[in-house]
């Protein structure tokens, strides 16, 4: 059975997030996942780590675990810059 973790960037630095990730990874999580959000709904989480940079970051500090987001919310890019993080 496959074992994936969600990482909830809100109110999370980006070292945070990357610990978090290599912590998961150790304990045998398959897939790490994060929201491509730029705040939470009720405006309360402060700054939140683009997601695609994010995960960059995650690949570079893992060796073995899935990367993704659960969705790619398109409005907040131009698509032409998404395409390109994306690449």
């Amino acid at each position: 059975m496959q074992t994936d973790l969600l990482l909830m960037p809100f109110g999370a630095t980006y070292a945070q997030m990357r610990e978090a990730a290599v912590v998961a990874e150790d304990a045998g999580f398959d897939g790490i996942w994060t929201w491509d959000h730029l705040r939470d709904a009720d405006y309360n989480s402060g700054r939140v780590p683009e997601a695609l940079v994010t995960l960059t970051g995650i690949a570079e500090a893992t060796s073995r675990v899935m990367l993704g987001t659960l969705v790619l919310n398109v409005a907040n890019r131009h698509p032409g810059l998404l395409a390109n993080m994306a690449a």
